[in-house]
């Protein structure tokens, strides 16, 4: 493939070299990928940097390709916002595919992706954009216009700017991943554009998670207050949350709160999948946090019972245990080994995550990757 038509910047011919530096197998993947990017977005620019090969549009990166083993990862920065059973990856940024033949590649649905990351890296680059002029007197009012105060939000105005974002293609894909009606089929794009406007409002959590739709509780838990939380209000939050996506974002949500630790210590030992599962959840963002105030024996005693209790728990508690044994890998020098210990007699974590391209990742490769990106 001819890579004559790549728009490089400052003279760069390192996307040539990349491809003739990968294996036959790897090469033929990313010559036929990098084919389908540039009919797909035939504006994007490529440049290779970290050592492989980004596409830009605007500045801002839209997608990647990485020649690793056998395969190619067609990854997208931004992957977590995307709603597609076509993306591996856990974490809060990056998702990819992975691409083991050219006869993997979905034109189609790869093509509808790339579109659907580079209307997500544009819609950033608009919000990151600064007027270009201070000065202008027609400039000040579309300013104030665009800071609405938090109280113009209400309910109803919320609920029915939902039912216009969603759509038919990301209900089916989040009744997939366990989401159940009510729901709009809202993209996490359009979430986070949401609460960007509201920023935080906890009176208007209360009453979008009151509603049980299911869009409706995924922003409500983007612009709920930690501080303004009750113990009782994360009691009732939890009472009903019915899918393990729910779980992770509000394990997130409460793990900032003052009651975190308690809150954890209590949900861990549930026999309730989805409150056990929240709890470990929650633990592994104290792990995360340097400032958690919390000593490393207490993590080395969720170790322990990792270690003893993960084989027989139910499906995503075990998926959150796994999680929290990577974070607690992650924290310190000493948990690293005694994590990485402890995955080798664990041995490998089963996780049925139905019809769904979710995968378990491994935890020893996992701890290793994130102590290789802390020292760079």
């Amino acid at each position: 493939m001819s890579t004559t038509t790549v728009k490089l910047k400052d003279g760069d011919k390192g996307i040539a070299g990349y491809l003739k530096s990968l294996n036959k197998t790897q090469r033929e993947i990313a010559e036929s990928l990098h084919a389908l990017i540039m009919k797909t977005l035939p504006k994007a620019e490529v440049r290779v940097k970290w050592g492989y090969p980004w596409y830009e549009l605007n500045g801002g990166n839209v997608a990647y390709l990485a020649g690793v083993a056998n395969r190619v990862n067609f990854g997208f920065p931004n992957g977590a916002e995307l709603a597609s059973d076509l993306l591996e990856g856990t974490g809060k940024g990056m998702r990819h595919i992975k691409v083991s033949s050219v006869e993997e590649i979905q034109s189609r649905s790869f093509a509808a992706l790339l579109k659907e990351a580079a209307k997500l890296t544009e819609s950033k680059a608009k919000k990151s954009a600064t007027p270009a002029t201070k000065t202008s007197a027609a400039a000040k009012p579309a300013k104030k216009a665009e800071a609405a105060p938090a109280d113009s939000f209400t309910f109803d105005s919320v609920m029915a700017e939902l039912k216009k974002r969603g759509t038919a293609q990301n209900v089916k894909i989040y009744k997939r991943h366990g989401a159940t009606e009510p729901l709009f089929g809202v993209s996490f794009a359009d979430l986070k554009e949401l609460k960007k406007k509201i920023k935080t409002n906890h009176a208007l959590a209360q009453k979008l998670w009151a509603s049980k739709n299911a869009d409706a509780r995924n922003l409500a838990m983007m612009i709920a207050d930690p501080d303004q939380f009750t113990s009782s209000e994360i009691d009732l939050w939890v009472k009903d949350l019915g899918n393990y996506g729910v779980c992770m974002m509000i394990g997130d949500l409460i793990g900032k709160t003052k009651f975190a630790h308690t809150k954890a210590e209590t949900w861990i030992k549930s026999k309730d999948e989805w409150i056990s599962q929240t709890g470990w959840t929650i633990v592994g963002g104290l792990a995360l946090n340097p400032d958690s105030g919390l000593p490393d024996s207490y993590f080395e005693d969720r170790l322990k019972i990792i270690e003893k209790e993960i084989h027989g728990v139910k499906n995503y508690t075990r998926y959150a245990m796994n999680n929290a044994l990577i974070s607690i890998g992650a924290r310190s020098e000493k948990l690293r080994k005694l994590a990485i210990a402890a995955a080798e007699r664990i041995g490998r974590v089963h996780v049925d995550h139905g019809e769904t391209g979710c995968k378990t990742p491994e935890a020893i490769p996992y701890i290793e990757k994130m102590w290789a990106r802390k020292k760079k």
